[in-house]
C-alpha cells in the first residue's frame, strides 16, 4: 500500500471582532447595574468610551430609559441602607430622614434671616435726594412714575 502523504494547514488566525452596538448596550447596562449607575466606573469596566456611552443615551430612548431605570436600583440600595442605619440606631441617619421625610409632622429646620446696619443698629436709608440736577421734563417725568407706583390715578 501506498503511503499517503497528510498535510494539515492552520486555520487562519480569526480575528476577534469587537462587538456590534447592541452587544456594547448590554455591556454598559450590566456593568452600569454592578456599580450602581456610575458612569465613569461602569464605562471601564465594560471598556467602553464614555461619550459612546452619552451618545447612546442621547441617541437611543429605549436605552435611556433602561439607565434610568437602573438609576431607581442605585436609590432603592441607598435607602435600604439609610434604613438599615436607622435600625442600627445611628442617629445621624434617623435625623436625616426626619428633615427630608418628615417635613408634614414638623420635622424642619427654619433659617432666620436678620438684617442689621453697623453695630447692629438698624439699617440706615438716605433721607433725602438731590433732584437740583434734573431738568424740568425730568422732575415731571420722575412725579409721573412715583405717582403711578403709588396707585395714584391722578396725575402730577
Amino acid at each position: 500500500m501506498a503511503e499517503q502523504e497528510l498535510t494539515i494547514t492552520p486555520k487562519p488566525a480569526q480575528n476577534k471582532k469587537s462587538p456590534g452596538k447592541a452587544q456594547r448596550k448590554k455591556m454598559l447596562l450590566a456593568a452600569l447595574e454592578k456599580t450602581y449607575g456610575v458612569v465613569t466606573t461602569a464605562c471601564k469596566k465594560a471598556d467602553i468610551d464614555r461619550q459612546t456611552f452619552y451618545n447612546y443615551y442621547n441617541d437611543d430612548p429605549s436605552f435611556a430609559k433602561k439607565v434610568d431605570e437602573l438609576k431607581n436600583v442605585a436609590l432603592d440600595y441607598a435607602e435600604s441602607h439609610l434604613f438599615k442605619n436607622m435600625q442600627d440606631g445611628k442617629e445621624a441617619s434617623v435625623i436625616f430622614y426626619l428633615k427630608t421625610q418628615g417635613k408634614g409632622r414638623g420635622y424642619i429646620e427654619k433659617v432666620q434671616n436678620e438684617h442689621t446696619g453697623s453695630n447692629g443698629g438698624p439699617i440706615q436709608f438716605a433721607d433725602t435726594i438731590d433732584l437740583s440736577k434734573l431738568t424740568d421734563q425730568e422732575l415731571i417725568t420722575l412725579k409721573t412714575m412715583q405717582s403711578k407706583i403709588a396707585g395714584d390715578s391722578s396725575e402730577a
